[in-house]
């Protein structure tokens, strides 16, 4: 009695199935762990083809031969040998008027006619007004002092590179003081310059002449240098976070 009540039950599952697949048109039951995965399979891959990017149009990168790290400390040591001798150049540019005691230097001085002396570097003190000597010095001590940290980031810059500190962020820090101290040359010192320059020619009557505030040439090539210069730090900093990622691997 026991085994006729069984078959009656399974012969009701049975027809429970198939009136169950009958009603889904014939589509997989989701007890059939082969059919559904293929479908998910199917659905999956026709969208990764619409979604993957198309990689062939993208030109191949290619990358600079490695240097032998000799070689690269070479270049860095002829980089520090160029700082040292701009230093030499710097106190010599800074501390002529003093030494020479030849007058006041401005760039006016090529167009000051009976006041310019020392080669057209410098005007006579004792042609020109008390006001317009300060403007002039004032000119001269900020350009000398932008250059100054211009070298002294170059220094800061160089000891990092020799100590293998490249993409961190004391390197990314001496770039861009190097681009503000450059950017505060190219502007300030010219601005101070002109208004000394002006008073000068006020001075010896020659109103209907004046002076730029910055040369149009030396201002294109400063301004290609600074902003070259931007693109180093933006590439040190994308190299330093990438450092940080990979725990120093790059």
């Amino acid at each position: 009695m026991m085994s006729t009540w069984n078959d009656d039950r399974r012969r009701e599952g049975g027809d429970a199935n198939r009136a169950r697949d009958e009603f889904s048109g014939g589509h997989a039951r989701p007890g059939n762990p082969d059919s559904f995965d293929g479908d998910r399979a199917a659905f999956s891959g026709g969208r990764d083809q619409r979604e993957a990017p198309d990689r062939s149009s993208r030109p191949e990168r290619r990358y600079p031969k490695p240097m032998s790290p000799r070689r690269e400390r070479t270049d860095i040591y002829a980089t520090v040998f160029a700082l040292g001798l701009a230093v030499f150049l710097l106190l010599g540019y800074a501390l002529r008027p003093l030494i020479g005691g030849e007058g006041v230097p401005a760039k006016v001085a090529r167009v000051a006619d009976r006041a310019s002396v020392d080669n057209g570097r410098a005007v006579a003190r004792e042609l020109i007004s008390d006001g317009a000597a300060s403007f002039l010095w004032a000119a001269h001590w900020l350009g000398v002092a932008a250059l100054v940290v211009v070298v002294l980031c170059g220094a800061g810059l160089a000891r990092n590179f020799l100590r293998g500190d490249f993409f961190t962020l004391g390197s990314y820090r001496w770039v861009s003081a190097m681009c503000w101290a450059l950017i505060f040359y190219m502007f300030v010192p010219g601005f101070v310059g002109m208004l000394g320059g002006n008073m000068v020619l006020r001075d010896l009557n020659l109103h209907w002449m004046s002076i730029p505030a910055i040369d149009t040439q030396d201002f294109i090539v400063m301004y290609v240098l600074v902003m070259t210069l931007s693109l180093v730090g933006v590439a040190i900093r994308r190299a330093s976070v990438l450092e940080r990622d990979t725990e120093g691997l790059v």
